[in-house]
């Protein structure tokens, strides 16, 4: 694919665009990857077909999106706090780096354009309540590269405490479900980062991740779902968590090994359908419930 080409997209999984054919051909050359990062200048590194800049969280791009992610649904959840907002705290230097969240007062936001008192209140509140995070939702918000919430999870409920999980040797880390020399050598490196574990460091001052809970009697043992739309009873990783940690299983996608697509508010169609194509069982909320209540795991 060229500079210029037309191409023909088609949407692969939930979100991920899959070029299928070049349309047009303009042959106006390919793509020349910078050998410096263009943000910071630090030394661009190659991964096959993918490049990096080394500096993770020293980096003012990265760190951009490291507090976008942090923020976000899957992670710590702070509502209110998109994209735009982010950008807003970082350009008026409230904000430079996940912890400095912690440190936003009323005042600060309320002198901002499109704020008022009662904004910043609920967005200081917002924070305030993920200062004891369970710690699934911290490693996931960390952005830790190859570590999403389904593997958050696992670790969560192997290591128990984040210190263990920091301090973890990569052959630990291999032993953890889902975690491979690949995953695992990503994890030891992002915390082996002297800046990103300075920065790591600042954010603990003003959070404590909660020990994880100890894994409970596998009721759903040998049972696999699969979580699409918004949830009335649970987040959607905290539905996750409760099916994994009474030993089911909880992906993010639909196969032939899927025993039930639980359906939510507003629900992907890419799952519904290959639901239907795989003959899996779909089920509302309620009908999840009761499986709950029919293998009496205790739901709070």
């Amino acid at each position: 694919v060229n500079v210029g080409d037309r191409v023909h997209v088609e949407r692969a999984g939930d979100v991920i665009p899959h070029v299928t054919e070049v349309v047009e051909s303009t042959s106006e050359g390919h793509v020349d990857f910078p050998d410096e990062c263009p943000a910071c200048g630090s030394p661009v590194e190659r991964e096959g077909p993918l490049a990096f800049c080394s500096a993770g969280w020293g980096c003012p791009a990265q760190r951009e999106q490291a507090i976008e992610y942090y923020t976000s649904r899957e992670a710590m959840d702070i509502e209110g706090l998109g994209e735009e907002r982010v950008t807003q705290l970082l350009a008026a230097d409230l904000v430079n780096e996940p912890a400095d969240l912690y440190k936003l007062t009323v005042a600060d936001l309320a002198d901002l354009e499109g704020w008022g008192e009662r904004s910043a209140e609920n967005l200081v509140d917002e924070i305030d309540a993920t200062r004891e995070p369970p710690l699934a939702d911290f490693l996931t918000a960390l952005g830790i590269p190859e570590v999403g919430p389904t593997t958050a999870r696992a670790l969560a409920r192997a290591f128990g405490t984040f210190e263990a999980v920091r301090t973890a040797e990569e052959r630990q880390l291999r032993e953890v479900t889902d975690v491979g020399p690949n995953v695992a050598a990503a994890i030891r490196g992002f915390f082996d980062s002297a800046q990103n574990s300075d920065a790591i460091d600042r954010l603990l001052d003003h959070v404590d991740p909660q020990e994880a809970t100890v894994a409970q009697p596998a009721l759903l043992d040998g049972e696999t779902f699969v979580f699409t739309g918004a949830l009335d009873r649970f987040t959607r990783s905290e539905a996750q968590e409760l099916v994994e940690r009474h030993g089911g299983s909880a992906t993010g996608s639909v196969s032939g090994n899927t025993d039930y697509l639980v359906v939510g508010e507003e629900p992907g169609q890419r799952k519904r359908e290959d639901a239907a194509e795989h003959d899996v069982e779909t089920l509302d909320e309620s009908a999840f419930l009761d499986i709950l209540a029919d293998r009496g795991v205790p739901v709070e």
